[in-house]
Formats: structure tokens, C-alpha cells, sequence
């Protein structure tokens, strides 16, 4: 069904009255006396109002400047004034991030505008980037820099931030989340070009992809926070009170959307805009980062790997008794298990923090730690086989074109002991997940200190969409990063399908954990006007 799309009134505005009858309106200025000579045109009082010198009407407006690459980015939007461009109000102040895989000429702008917004009242801003990424990965790593770039210039020069490039914010792209991702769009074809012609558009061409991300460099995250992890809301008072919001063993890292109904893309992008203002910290405003430190991006060389490698090995996994371990080498792939056949647990495992580094005792290590830091969660009564191998970028799009050579997952019996399958840790949540189709799954270490730190990510490039299926939005991609390596042993082993875990969480927030992540935006006195309102209101 569509939504009923509003506009401003330009003259006249008419109201209902409380007097007034059933299907009347009354004009909102004064009606003056009617004279005994006095036409209907006289009877209304035009408002006095100065002529705004400044209003245009509707128009394409945009300044440009470099992006950290020095690649230009356009800064545009439809507006009736300079005022209404350069102070706008509301979610017309939002900024949205748009690439295309093929430059997007001037000409087309409008078009692009027509085609996203459609019967919007002239929408947000467009930041169009000129650079082309080849993939929506790519997006999430340019779009990572360029943030880091922006924080920079605004913390260290003394200009004025109108005439810099502008922060760029972020957005909370569920009704479930309490915090803001980034998020950019990447034009796939040129069926934007079709504007206001809904029809003509999936003739041209493929629909977007929406992608939303974590914000920082995988370097910036110590622990993931609690708030992110989440299943719902902190605000949802009814499952606080039933003790129903799960504390999930992942958070999303990178979600790529297929944006498959082009038609009615302004319903599409009107509810994407409605996650604009935050709705916990900085409450109604839109969320920039200013709380946030200078991003720095952190590589590490040979010797600070293996140093880093040496910290990982704590006494739990020193403790694991190694020479029960299989290693297999082939190039840059070494294979650990625990026997020689098929093993209970099977993964591929990408160490792209290893990439340029020319040091192959450095992925032994690596091998060793890890599989020693899963076994020491899960012991040797389950067997397992990790293949580990080294990616040719340190780029996780390389992982888009890769395809497993063996069944990977955790081999359990299902349906009553009628079958076994091997299943994966879909979803975010700790449950007893079906198998899904899926083109790839594998386990990514993304630092060196992936035992002391969550740097383990699990990364599914998923089934394109079936012929006979027409849904609005196809997910393509998911990376999820874990919490530790507690979460990634008992997900990596899909413990939740022994357990029969279905539908109740294994792990709950607790009232006190509540209590304390309600506090980063209240006091103790609002928390407790809040229980007490929540309390009335069931």
C-alpha cells in the first residue's frame, strides 16, 4: 500500500475549528465585515508578508570538494533558497553517502534526486563520490578513511567548518537499534537515469545496494560494546521486563543489501530516513561522532605480528596439548586438525592481517593459537579441521570471489536423528539456525590479537535471488564480528543445536546491566521516571 505523500501549502492554510460542523473548514485569516458592495475577493484579508528576495523555487544546488583521495565529491541538493541549502533543518540536513560503479555526470543529478526521492518533498542531501568502487566492501573501506579524513581536518585547522567538507553522520538503520552504523548506497547500473519514470527503471537496470557498517577500523575496537550486541531495544520495556533482550554472541559489522523493487524507491528511502535522529544518546539530534576519538588506522609490520602473536597465548591455550594436532602445508595453506578424516567442525580460515607479510612461520603460529584457543573452550571431544590460508589483499573483498572446496560448518543430527547437515552460525543470534543457501562461509582473523580482542569475524556471501521470489530487499553479504573467543568456540561449534535452542536466548541482559547502559544517557532520577511511566503505561 502506498503512503500518503504530504506537501507544504504555499498561500492559504485551511483548519478545522472545534465548532465546526462535519466536513467544514474555516480559513485560518481573518475575514474582513462584508460591505453592502463587498465582493468574495474582498472578504479575505491578504497576510502581509514581505517578498523572501532569496526564494527561487526549487532548484539543483551543491558545492564540491576533494575526498581523502583527492577524488571531487559533490555536495547537492534541491532546494527553494541559499538558506534552505546551507541551514537546513530537520532530516533535510542529513547527508547521504552515494557511489556509483559508474561515474554519475552532471547532467544526471537531477535524475538521481527524482529517482531516490520521487514524491518526497525535496529529500536530504547527496554526497555523490566520483571515485568508482568495484565492490560494496570497497565502499565500506573508502567510506571508513573518509570519515577519519573529515574528523582530522575539522580537530586540526582553524577554519571555519562551512568551508570544509562536512562530518558525515550516521544513521540507525533499525528500529531495534539504540546506536547509529555508517551507512553509504552503491548504484550498480544506471537505473537511476530513469528519475520519476518508476516503471522504466528495473529496464535499465539492477536496483541499489544498501550497505551499513561499523564505523571504525577494526584497529579502534578493544571490546565490542554492550549496547551493539543487543537484540532489541534497551527502550522496549516489555522484554526488559521479561527478561527477553538478548545479549547476542556477534554484532553486524558490514550488511549489504540488494534493493530489489526500484518502483517504489521514495517509500524505500522515506523509511531509511526515519533512523536519521537518535533515539537514545544525543537523543532527536543526528549523530556525528563528536564524542568519538580521531580514528587511526593500524597496521603492523613482521615483528610487531609476531609479538603481538606471542601475547595471544594464554595459559589456557598453553595448556592445550598440541601434539594431538595434524598440520598439513600446501603454498600459503596450512591445514589443522584433529584427525585425518572429516572432522565435527569444518572452516576456512582467512588471516588477512598476514597479507604483504613475507614470514610463513607467522601463519603457523597463527594456526596453532587459534585452533589451540577453540579447543581449550570446546576440548578434543569434538574434532576439528581449520584450513588457514593467506589472502593476496588485506582487502575483505577478495573474499567476495572465493568459493569453499569443502563442506564447511558444524555436523549435528536433525529431525529427530533422521539426518545430519552441517550447520553455520547464521544470524546474530545464539539459536539452532536451519541451514541456509549460501555461496561462502568462512571465519576472517582481522588482527593479530584475535584471542585478546574480537577480532574474529564471520563472513557469508549468500544465494542470489531465485526466479520465482520477488522480495523488496535481498541480502548478499553479512560480516558479523564475535565478541570473543568463548562466542566464536561455542558458535563456530553450533552448540545451540545440542542444546535445542530455538526460541529462548541463551543469554539475557540483566536488570543491573539495563540500569547502567540506561544511565550513559540519563540520570538516576530519569531511569527511574522512566521504569515508573514504562510501569503505568503496560
Amino acid at each position: 500500500m502506498r503512503r500518503s505523500t504530504y506537501y507544504e501549502p504555499f498561500v492559504l492554510q485551511c483548519s478545522a475549528g472545534p465548532r465546526v460542523g462535519r466536513g467544514l473548514m474555516v480559513l485560518s485569516h481573518r475575514l474582513r465585515r462584508p460591505g453592502p458592495r463587498a465582493s468574495l475577493r474582498d472578504c479575505v484579508q491578504k497576510p502581509k508578508t514581505r517578498p523572501n528576495p532569496d526564494y527561487t523555487g526549487p532548484k539543483w544546488r551543491q558545492r564540491e570538494y576533494p575526498d581523502h583521495q583527492g577524488d571531487t565529491v559533490i555536495l547537492g541538493k534541491i532546494a527553494s533558497s541559499d538558506r534552505e541549502y546551507h541551514q537546513p533543518e530537520g532530516r533535510d540536513a542529513f547527508r547521504l553517502q552515494i557511489y556509483s560503479k559508474t561515474p554519475i555526470k552532471p547532467k544526471d543529478f537531477q535524475n538521481l534526486h527524482d529517482y531516490l526521492f520521487q514524491e518526497l518533498v525535496h529529500g536530504c542531501f547527496m554526497e555523490i563520490y566520483s571515485y568508482s568502487p568495484p565492490d560494496a566492501l570497497a565502499c565500506v573501506e573508502h567510506q571508513r578513511r573518509e570519515i577519519a579524513h573529515r574528523k582530522r581536518l575539522h580537530a586540526q585547522t582553524e577554519k571555519s567548518p562551512e568551508v570544509l567538507p562536512p562530518l558525515i553522520p550516521t544513521l540507525r538503520t533499525s528500529t531495534q537499534n539504540d546506536f547509529g552504523s555508517g551507512f553509504c548506497i552503491l548504484l550498480t547500473s544506471e537505473s537511476y537515469q530513469a528519475g520519476f519514470d518508476a516503471e522504466e527503471r528495473n529496464d535499465l537496470g539492477t536496483g541499489p545496494l544498501w550497505i551499513s557498517f561499523n564505523r571504525k577500523f577494526p584497529s579502534e575496537i578493544p571490546k565490542l560494546s554492550m549496547i551493539t550486541r543487543l537484540g532489541s531495544s534497551l527502550l522496549n520495556y516489555d522484554r526488559f521486563r521479561k527478561g527477553q533482550i538478548e545479549v547476542c554472541p556477534e554484532t553486524n559489522e558490514t550488511s549489504v543489501k540488494l534493493i530489489n523493487d526500484q518502483e517504489y524507491m521514495d517509500d524505500t528511502v522515506s523509511d531509511l530516513l526515519n533512523g536519521v535522529f537518535m533515539n537514545f544518546v544525543n537523543l532527536g539530534d543526528i549523530d556525528y561522532g563528536f564524542g568519538e576519538a580521531l580514528p587511526v588506522e593500524t597496521k603492523f609490520d613482521a615483528q610487531q605480528t609476531k609479538e603481538i602473536l606471542k601475547r595471544q597465548e594464554t595459559d589456557e591455550i598453553q595448556a592445550v596439548d598440541q601434539s594431538k594436532l595434524y598440520l598439513t602445508w600446501n603454498d600459503v595453506t596450512l591445514t589443522i586438525s584433529s584427525k585425518s578424516s572429516d572432522c565435527d567442525i569444518q572452516y576456512v580460515v582467512y588471516v588477512p592481517f598476514l597479507a604483504g607479510i613475507q614470514d610463513s612461520s607467522l601463519l603457523e603460529t597463527t594456526a596453532r593459537t587459534f585452533t589451540a584457543a577453540i579447543i581449550s573452550q570446546l576440548g578434543f571431544n569434538k574434532s576439528i579441521r581449520l584450513q588457514f590460508k593467506i589472502p593476496s589483499s588485506s582487502s575483505l573483498s577478495y573474499l567476495l570471489s572465493q568459493r569453499n572446496e569443502f563442506p564447511v560448518g558444524a555436523l549435528h543430527t536433525l529431525d529427530a536423528g533422521t539426518r545430519q547437515e552441517r550447520t553455520l552460525p547464521f544470524g546474530i543470534g545464539d539459536y539452532a539456525y536451519e541451514p541456509i543457501p549460501h555461496k561462502f562461509f568462512a571465519v576472517v582473523l582481522d588482527r593479530p590479537s584475535f584471542v585478546t580482542q574480537p577480532g574474529v569475524l564471520f563472513f557469508t556471501v549468500l544465494n542470489e535471488l531465485q526466479e520465482e521470489m520477488e522480495p523488496t530487499e535481498i541480502n548478499l553479504v553479512n560480516v558479523k564480528r564475535s565478541a570473543g573467543i568463548p562466542e566464536v568456540a561455542r558458535r563456530l561449534a553450533m552448540l545451540a543445536v545440542e542444546e535445542g535452542l530455538t526460541d529462548k536466548p541463551k543469554r539475557t541482559l540483566t536488570p543491573e546491566e539495563h540500569r547502567s547502559l540506561m544511565m550513559i544517557s540519563m540520570s538516576s532520577e530519569e531511569y527511574q521516571s522512566w521504569l515508573d511511566m514504562a510501569r503505568e503505561n503496560e
